[in-house]
């Protein structure tokens, strides 16, 4: 692949998140706004689970961060969070 291309796709990918992501949001909200961290399409917790064990005191990136709700759950949880994405329209929310 080609860098021009892949700048292409890489534009075309903050267009389209630009352009749907208040639908997103509003479509997946009660999901991705749940008081602590959870997992999958049905919400299972992050403390019944313990796929990420103690985050306290860690730097934690996340790629993709979307509305940066796990950037949040997880500075909550004493995480040093960063939360990065392509489309602004999304880092709003």
């Amino acid at each position: 692949m080609s860098e021009r291309h892949g700048s292409a796709d890489a534009l075309k990918n903050r267009a389209f998140w630009d352009g749907h992501s208040d639908d997103y949001q509003a479509a997946h909200g009660s999901q991705l706004n749940q008081p602590a961290p959870t997992w999958g399409v049905w919400a299972v917790p992050e403390d019944e689970l313990r796929v990420l064990g103690d985050v306290a005191g860690l730097d934690v990136l996340e790629l993709g961060c979307g509305g940066g709700q796990w950037s949040i759950r997880l500075a909550a949880r004493g995480a040093r969070s960063v939360g990065l994405d392509v489309s602004q329209r999304q880092l709003w929310h």
